[in-house]
């Protein structure tokens, strides 16, 4: 969905525009395959003649990939933010406008900001054993660790007290 700047210059009042069952996706981004967004609101308010405040939602799923076997993981997304639109190209943190506000390429730009770097299946690991040994989890060693003795409380109930009457 586009919005040509003339339409966007013209804005006198507050106008709001919604999206739904929008799926991105992502060729060249290694961290992100596609991104499916189920509700994304925008609001936009003039500011001044040139700048207009964006008020967004964007609510879906991230598609990426397993760091180990390259699976399709689901990561949820749910962003509300405010941003600066203007048409002019500044040294500021606005987003900046050359000729249509096109929304589908603004999804494509916040989500790849969200993207996480690492993402892991989280499916129950089965941890290997062999002949004598076995790979613990990390809960599983401090658990051992608490309930076995104290080798030294051990040495001293052997200890035998000369009883003083």
């Amino acid at each position: 969905m586009k919005i040509k700047r003339a339409d966007l210059l013209g804005l006198r009042k507050e106008v709001s525009y919604e999206l739904k069952d929008v799926v991105v996706t992502y060729e060249d981004n290694p961290y992100i395959r596609r991104f499916h967004l189920k509700k994304g609101e925008f609001v936009l308010r003039p500011d001044s003649q040139e700048d207009l405040d964006m008020y967004y939602t964007l609510d879906g799923e991230m598609i990426c990939p397993c760091a180990v076997s390259l699976e399709d993981v689901s990561v949820p997304l749910k962003r509300e933010d405010e941003i600066k639109v203007c048409f002019f190209e500044r040294d500021d943190e606005s987003y900046f406008v050359s000729n249509d506000l096109d929304f589908i390429a603004f999804i494509k730009e916040m989500v790849e900001y969200e993207a996480p770097l690492k993402v892991t299946k989280s499916e129950e690991m089965a941890y290997p054993e062999g002949d004598g040994w076995r790979l613990m989890s990390e809960e599983d060693y401090q658990t051992q660790k608490a309930n076995r003795p104290n080798a030294l409380w051990e040495k001293l109930k052997d200890y035998k007290f000369d009883k003083e009457d």
